[in-house]
């Protein structure tokens, strides 16, 4: 186990896992929001180097601040790897996230968790959803007359009161750091200023926590939020996101505005207390 904390390493491993887009998407934007200064530091754990097999990323907690439940992201070409880096670098004894680990590894990271004595759950899957060119997405001009903003802190609560996790105790906190620290969001404003519809931006760049209030659907308002987002992505990073196979709304509104779906497998976001 190595733990990269040069700079001019954590670049070559971006370099790396740029190449490996989009099955490394998780990993490699965190490591490009980390040094783009967007986001909290992270331990950058590898199997070995230069020539990894896996890695796996932790936020790491800041000084002053209530830590968030320890989460870990990974990526791997290897699946024995990326079980000896887990086996090391989790806090066992703490509850802790795997966040979007493949499905396909279920069976190695049970008997993994087994030998720990950690039972995990793990929830309904998400899919992958990206292209290679947003300028592709069929996103027709907005008709709605309604503005265009980006969120601000004092939405927030609004955000979470939609989000299908907002019982956890970190999902406000999160969704206020998402927007403080500038990650690519939009949302549709109403006549008084309040926002109906949203896309906001993960720490690792993918966009969710989409939502548009009832009263406003069928208005094409989540077309207006990315087409507001579009410019401001950065080529180097991939358009993407996550979507649960139970929303079959959202699946097929991924699909009709051009997102493809290029893994065949889905993604946990996997929880255990020990």
């Amino acid at each position: 186990m190595i733990i990269l904390r040069s700079r001019e390493h954590l670049r070559e491993l971006m370099v790396a896992l740029s190449r490996r887009l989009p099955h490394s998407a998780k990993t490699y934007g965190r490591l490009y929001f980390g040094l783009k200064g967007m986001s909290g530091p992270s331990d950058i754990y590898v199997d070995s180097w230069p020539n990894f097999q896996a890695v796996v990323v932790q936020p790491r907690e800041q000084a002053g601040e209530k830590p968030f439940m320890p989460s870990y992201s990974t990526f791997s070409l290897n699946p024995s790897s990326l079980a000896g880096l887990l086996f090391n670098v989790v806090e066992w004894k703490k509850p802790f996230m795997l966040a979007g680990i493949d499905v396909d590894l279920k069976e190695r990271v049970d008997d993994l968790a087994a030998r720990k004595n950690v039972r995990l759950s793990w929830p309904s899957p998400y899919y992958m959803f990206t292209t290679n060119d947003p300028a592709t997405l069929r996103i027709p001009n907005s008709k709605s007359g309604l503005k265009t903003a980006m969120l601000n802190t004092s939405h927030a609560e609004l955000v979470c009161d939609s989000w299908k996790y907002k019982g956890h105790p970190d999902s406000l906190r999160l969704i206020q750091t998402c927007i403080k620290n500038g990650f690519p969001n939009s949302c549709v404003l109403d006549a008084s200023g309040s926002p109906v519809a949203w896309i906001l931006g993960y720490s690792y760049g993918a966009l969710g926590f989409a939502f548009v209030r009832p009263d406003y659907r069928k208005k094409g308002l989540l077309l207006q939020c990315m087409a507001a987002i579009l410019p401001t992505l950065n080529e180097d990073l991939p358009l993407f996101g996550y979507i649960n196979e139970e929303n079959t709304a959202s699946l097929q509104w991924a699909t009709k505005i051009g997102l493809s779906k290029p893994i065949d497998h889905g993604f946990a976001w996997v929880t255990a207390e020990p």
